[in-house]
């Protein structure tokens, strides 16, 4: 359809926005003309030389142009709407933010200031276009409707994740990765439970501080979807640490070369290398569903490699002792292979 009927509005709005942008606003007090000046050359000013507002006028000439187009009886309603929101409401989103962030610097403008007069423009034309858009979008209740919300728009926003966020999540992300002994689990297990539990309140605070009542703003909105998205990264991970192992709750004191270094003792390390088709990683991610944790402890040992995570290593005798002494005190027969590869230790040792 022709959108001729409000072009000139959006490009003199958005050039505004564009060149607001362009000429920094922390600029000196002697410098403060130049925008000005440069607005008025262009013709963008907000204002003209009597102060009276002009872009009052432009907008209510934008209102009675839309509301003659959705009540014409020509015209399909709902494809209007939805061209004007994709082309206004992003743009909208973008200056508030930019207007919310350097407002302090703004200030020195004043009483005549161009982006004041803009900001009060921008809310206003926000107003007109949400009073027909809300009816064809979804309105949010409660916090579940976000995820119905992210679900749906999470493809077609780019999102900017670096900085320190990003970074902190890597690192318990990693933490989680190689996490060897109870303590450890608890530590990472809050670290990520703090996570969400952040999120879900600076998500919370940041609807409610921009007065959404659906998702019409929020759709575009890149800074709500970047915090959505931090939330689903600690949801993702919570779920991936919280499922249950398979090693008994009386064992879970131990830490997992301990628990590894028990089948060797045992000798049923042997029978599950079998059932698990001579493979230590599906053994680690079937047996103790913890693969970083224990993989290379199984496969350094029962390969006998040459490092530190082949508890018949020499470097390993202080835990060997300790799986010694544990199954003495609790009469735990141990096999051949385990008693030969401890003599040996000893023997090297001496």
């Amino acid at each position: 359809m022709s959108q001729e009927w409000y072009k000139d509005y959006e490009t003199k709005v958005k050039n505004f926005f564009y060149l607001s942008k362009k000429w920094s606003v922390t600029t000196s007090t002697k410098e403060i003309p130049y925008p000005i000046k440069m607005f008025e050359k262009l013709n963008l000013l907000p204002y003209d030389s009597n102060n009276k507002i002009l872009i009052q006028d432009e907008l209510n000439d934008f209102k009675t142009k839309l509301y003659d187009k959705l009540t014409s009886t020509s015209n399909n309603s709902e494809i209007i709407l939805m061209d004007l929101e994709n082309s206004f409401i992003p743009f909208i989103i973008e200056y508030k933010e930019w207007y919310r962030t350097n407002e302090s610097l703004l200030k020195k403008f004043e009483p005549y200031s161009p982006y004041k007069f803009m900001h009060g423009e921008i809310i206003d034309l926000e107003k007109e276009l949400l009073k027909y858009l809300n009816k064809y979008n979804m309105v949010f209740n409660d916090f579940s409707d976000f995820t119905d919300h992210y679900k749906q728009y999470s493809n077609i926003i780019t999102i900017d994740n670096t900085g320190n966020a990003l970074s902190k999540y890597k690192n318990i992300k990693s933490q989680s990765q190689n996490m060897e002994t109870p303590t450890e689990y608890e530590k990472i297990k809050e670290k990520v439970e703090s996570g969400l539990h952040h999120f879900k309140e600076k998500i919370n605070v940041y609807f409610s501080e921009r007065q959404y009542c659906n998702n019409t703003q929020l759709k575009y909105d890149k800074e709500f979807h970047r915090l959505l998205n931090f939330y689903f990264k600690y949801k993702e991970l919570y779920n991936q640490i919280d499922t249950p192992t398979k090693i008994n709750d009386d064992k879970k004191q131990y830490e997992w070369w301990f628990q590894v270094g028990l089948l060797f003792a045992t000798g049923e390390i042997n029978k599950l290398m079998d059932e698990y088709d001579q493979n230590a990683t599906k053994l680690a991610k079937g047996y103790f569903q913890n693969e970083n944790a224990t993989r290379p402890w199984i496969s350094s040992t029962y390969n006998n490699n040459d490092n530190n995570k082949n508890l018949y290593n020499y470097q390993n005798f202080d835990k060997i002792k300790k799986l010694m002494n544990h199954c003495e005190q609790e009469d735990i027969i141990t096999c051949e292979k385990f008693k030969s590869h401890c003599d040996k230790i000893k023997y090297d040792l001496e």
